[in-house]
């Protein structure tokens, strides 16, 4: 995030501060920062090469309220249980709430894919055809035969009654959709050093100090009189530089720290790239169209 432009940046850090976390949501189930970063990225990069790119958020309580539908439900009695399910309800809401002052439709494909990739799948379809989705979602028309046999004719004959209805039919089309047109991911290991290690941690922000055997990862924090503080986050043996470091020693690492959800192919860690920008960068065609749809 901090290599968007500053004036990008600084409008961010001013919306996540407005803006909190809702405790109770976490990954890979898509919180409000999440869709803040997703939304600044996507303005950042298509700002270069557009004019008139707007950004911000219009209602927060329509952002809050499209975030809130992974969680509706009572209890353990959750509407939206499956993770394509949870996918789709988020897209959905994303989509149709119009919570920012541009880049809704963009915003909710970018969460989308972002979301399957920390449930562990990948698109496999045409990048058209998720672009055609976003679209379809937006003027809720979903007549294209491509959702044929998606809903039941009887009880929704036309798009129109879709509509009118409720979102709960949508949504299972979404899912669906999803379906038939993502797989599970699969990632290759790679093996990885302590130098390597060491120097994306601190590439990250945080602090690596490694002494007597033992490497100790920390981050600066402030209290509420404004002082910072070094607060010890995670820590794993030591055995050198050159050394690979076990892959479960890395997994629990990572997991310690909250990294596995936000990289979790360790491969886009180490290399610096961050999993949303790769992501505008593969879908940048669909990206870019749906402004002007």
């Amino acid at each position: 995030m901090k290599n968007i432009a500053r004036e990008l940046y600084e409008d961010y850090l001013h919306s996540r501060k407005q803006l909190p976390d809702l405790e109770n949501i976490t990954p890979p189930l898509i919180n409000v920062d999440d869709v803040l970063r997703a939304h600044y990225l996507i303005s950042d990069y298509f700002s270069k090469t557009e004019e008139g790119v707007l950004c911000g958020v219009r209602s927060a309580d329509l952002l809050y309220s499209a975030v809130s539908r992974q969680i509706v439900g009572t209890g353990n009695d959750m509407k939206y249980s499956t993770p394509l399910d949870i996918c789709a309800t988020l897209f959905f809401g994303l989509v149709k709430n119009h919570a920012f002052h541009d880049g809704n439709k963009r915003t909710a494909l970018l969460i989308l894919l972002y979301q399957l990739t920390l449930y562990g799948r990948m698109v496999k379809c045409k990048a058209t055809k998720i672009e055609r989705l976003t679209l379809d979602v937006a003027s809720t028309n979903f007549q294209d035969p491509e959702y044929r046999g998606l809903w039941d004719p009887q009880r929704y004959a036309c798009s129109k009654e879709l509509k009118e209805k409720n979102a709960d039919n949508a949504v299972r089309i979404i899912s669906e959709f999803l379906r038939k047109n993502t797989e599970k991911r699969t990632y290759s290991y790679r093996s990885v050093t302590y130098k390597e290690l060491i120097s994306a941690l601190e590439r990250y922000g945080y602090i690596v100090e490694t002494s007597n055997g033992s490497l100790q990862v920390y981050e600066m924090t402030r209290n509420i009189w404004g002082k910072e503080k070094k607060v010890l986050r995670a820590a794993s043996s030591f055995h050198g530089e050159n050394r690979e470091v076990r892959p479960k020693r890395l997994r629990k690492l990572m997991d310690d720290l909250g990294l596995s959800e936000e990289y979790p192919n360790y491969n886009d860690f180490f290399s610096g790239d961050e999993p949303m920008s790769k992501l505008i960068a593969a879908y940048e065609g669909p990206l870019k169209r749906l402004k002007d749809k």
